[in-house]
């Protein structure tokens, strides 16, 4: 595996850990008209708020969702079990 391609998955699953995120689904909602939330569908918690911007928030749950996938693909291919 590249190198390069090699820290930045370490990297994301270092912030998985540092998140507590494990086998997680992000979402979002905007409740109350005011900020868009930010939230993991398993436990229903607010992960964090944004402004109105719903294109960031789709971007961001996006990345998080594809990076859990990118991890455990790649897992499942180069880590003996």
């Amino acid at each position: 595996m590249d190198s390069e391609l090699f820290q930045n998955l370490r990297h994301l699953k270092d912030f998985k850990s540092l998140t507590k995120n494990e086998n997680t689904y992000w979402c979002y909602r905007w409740p109350n008209g005011k900020n868009i939330e930010v939230y993991d569908l398993h436990t229903k918690k607010t992960m964090f708020t944004l402004g109105h911007d719903a294109h960031l928030a789709q971007y961001i749950c996006d990345l998080q969702n594809m990076s859990n996938k990118m991890i455990e693909e790649v897992e499942s291919k180069y880590v003996a079990v």
